[in-house]
């Protein structure tokens, strides 16, 4: 992986709202940098401060087309569009807020919002913001939800797991499951200037760990166990 392909996102919070107070198998959590890849543009967040992304045309007609009045119905629809199966879409959206399904979920220290976890710079990235997104009905934010998906590359028939790593390090989403990303007292995560001794450490439940942000049993994890964390909730 090219470091440049690649947007690095504010998105830390969105892994810390979902690992704090969202199952016992996490415990509280510091935030992780995490990645995500913008479209096939080869900028980074330091290149992009001021810029503003606006959806597509595409974009936009394809949210119409998917329109439905009642959540169940838009996710369904949703899911249909992306080409997945709408289980998968639901557990994601419920491991991300806690279970709520409220588009104002947010994480302890309010970086991200919202059904998925949105940070100011996604939103950006989608032609919104977190404030408008939080004004936003579960339905309507739907639309944003399908937006992140496909702007992110999501591939049709994609299984839970590769979903949530598409959400959580987009840029691994489809590394072989033997990779590793945290490991402890490991140096850098490829050329992302990622520490993975810090992403280890920040994620005990992938590694085993538990409550008070234990350490895990093991001393690494791998897209697998990401993979295999949300395949099992």
């Amino acid at each position: 992986m090219r470091f440049n392909e690649f947007k690095i996102k504010e998105d830390a919070g969105r892994f810390f709202n979902m690992i704090l107070g969202k199952d016992p198998g996490f415990g509280i959590s510091d935030v992780i940098d995490k990645i995500k890849p913008k479209d096939n543009n080869t900028t980074t967040d330091k290149d992009s401060t001021n810029k503003t992304d606006k959806p597509t045309t595409k974009d936009t007609k394809d949210t119409k087309s998917i329109s439905d009045p009642t959540f169940d119905g838009k996710l369904n629809k949703v899911a249909e569009a992306l080409g997945v199966d709408p289980a998968h879409l639901r557990k994601i959206i419920r491991f991300e807020t806690a279970g709520t399904f409220s588009p104002t979920s947010h994480d302890p220290w309010n970086v991200s919002v919202g059904l998925i976890g949105f940070t100011e710079q996604t939103a950006r990235g989608l032609g919104t913001s977190k404030a408008e997104l939080a004004k936003m009905t579960a339905v309507q934010q739907l639309d944003y939800v399908y937006k992140f998906y496909k702007r992110n590359g999501l591939r049709p028939g994609s299984d839970v797991g590769t979903m949530y790593m598409l959400t959580f390090m987009p840029a691994y989403a489809y590394a072989p499951d033997s990779k590793v990303l945290g490991k402890k007292n490991g140096g850098k995560l490829d050329n992302t200037g990622l520490s993975m001794h810090m992403v280890w450490k920040q994620n005990p439940g992938f590694s085993g760990g538990g409550p008070q942000n234990k350490p895990g049993s093991k001393t690494y994890f791998t897209v697998g166990d990401v993979k295999s964390l949300i395949r099992n909730r």
